[in-house]
């Protein structure tokens, strides 16, 4: 019985551990303003000349969650534009795009004296990363 409750209790531990999402808080660089609607967040190849950094910005997004590379960045730049729009950022840049790998984990099959462990690799994911910027009269 003390074998069920250890193999027990390192299975909840586990999977514990896999239910936390990484957090992806912007990185204050500048002063924040009041927030501002999404649909103001513009995107930009570079920040113009008077434009005021107020954060760098990250956010992840699973290869598998949807079904083209076109809807995959469109919705992880949709979650940039969002925090963006909250730190009252009218303007983003991306830094980067790129594919992550995470380690990999250790599954508990079975919840009896003969359970056994197995490692599985974790899907990779992608990354984006960029720049908000508060220009005066850009849209808001």
């Amino acid at each position: 019985m003390r074998r069920i409750s250890i193999t027990l209790l390192a299975a909840v531990t586990l999977l514990s551990g896999c239910a936390v999402a990484p957090v992806n808080a912007p990185e204050l660089i500048g002063e924040a303003r009041p927030a501002i609607a999404k649909s103001a967040v513009k995107i930009f190849d570079r920040a113009p000349a008077q434009a005021i950094a107020i954060a760098r910005l990250r956010t992840t997004y699973a290869l598998a969650v949807r079904t083209t590379d076109e809807e995959k960045l469109a919705y992880a730049i949709g979650r940039l534009q969002q925090q963006a729009a909250a730190l009252g950022a009218n303007i983003i840049v991306l830094d980067s795009v790129g594919r992550v790998s995470s380690s990999a984990g250790t599954i508990v099959r079975g919840i009896t004296s003969d359970a056994s462990n197995e490692t599985l690799h974790a899907n990779p994911y992608i990354e984006v990363t960029a720049t908000a910027y508060h220009l005066q009269g850009a849209g808001t």
